[in-house]
């Protein structure tokens, strides 16, 4: 379930712009101030269902943009691909491999274009 949560505010992160007002406040007040259905309803003056039905709604929107658009997927190779740059050029005990660090750029460098 923590996983999924953390699924939902990354995609938020990376399409939450592309979002209505509302859908954006539901998943704002639900899933990053922790707040419940019950709270996020009587806030808005809507139903407990409603805010559900909506937020149930939005989480799909949010994977279908990332289906299509990978935005959240390639951001996450991305930061695999320079922590393994990373510990290269920082790792003390090693010399660095030029040659490594130059395919591992070049692996950044490919996943965005």
């Amino acid at each position: 379930m923590i996983e999924d949560r953390t699924k939902i505010i990354m995609l938020y992160d990376f399409y939450g712009a592309l979002l209505t007002q509302i859908q954006g406040e539901y998943i704002q007040r639900h899933y990053l101030e922790d707040c419940s259905l019950t709270e996020i309803a009587e806030e808005y003056q809507v139903s407990r269902q409603a805010v559900h039905d909506a937020l149930k709604r939005t989480v799909l929107l949010l994977n279908g943009f990332e289906d299509k658009l990978k935005l959240a997927e390639r951001w996450e190779k991305e930061q695999i691909i320079l922590k393994q740059l990373e510990y290269e050029i920082m790792n003390p005990l090693t010399k660095i491999d030029i040659d490594k660090c130059r395919l591992l750029l070049r692996q950044v460098l490919q996943s965005e274009g």
